[in-house]
């Protein structure tokens, strides 16, 4: 049987581990996480097409053809200058080589809503059962536990020595 410091140990190393992995998909190229990045509905969602007219609009009107169902992701970087070119980005295949590209929010940020998220108890049982089992277990909550500040330096630095040896 382990003893509860054992218990608490292993669930620290679990959540650092799930905090990580949250970190690393918010700071991943990929559309949603760009803050040039612009979700555009197709007509079909629009629940009302008077509110089309009656929304504030913008000096520029966006048209996007695209024969599948659902929404499109534009870039929108260059649209405040009048230099926008209207660049579908609705892969991560395009985000990814992207030089335009900046993550909507910083590692630490990321460490920060993840550590709120954890305070729910129903987010922690649906989201990760064995985080909730060790809870249980050793009744502690996770955000009592220290956040790893290296985690998010070990990040960056594996998205460089990637750069440098990709480049």
């Amino acid at each position: 049987m382990k003893s509860k410091d054992q218990v608490l140990r292993r669930l620290e190393k679990l959540i650092n581990r799930y905090r990580l992995k949250h970190i690393e998909a918010g700071m991943e190229k990929t559309p949603e996480n760009c803050v040039h990045n612009l979700e555009v509905p197709d007509h079909h969602s629009v629940a009302n097409p008077e509110d089309l007219m009656l929304a504030p609009r913008r000096s520029v009107t966006l048209v996007v053809l695209n024969n599948l169902p659902g929404t499109s992701r534009v870039c929108t970087y260059g649209g405040d200058q009048g230099q926008w070119n209207g660049t579908i980005c609705d892969r991560a295949s395009i985000s990814g080589s992207c030089p335009k590209f900046t993550c909507r929010a910083s590692a630490d940020l990321l460490g920060q809503e993840f550590d709120f998220k954890m305070q729910d108890d129903d987010f922690v049982l649906t989201r990760f059962p064995d985080v909730a089992a060790l809870q249980w277990v050793s009744e502690s909550r996770p955000w009592s536990f220290k956040r790893n500040v290296w985690g998010p330096v070990r990040i960056l630095l594996d998205r460089l020595l990637g750069f440098i040896k990709g480049g």
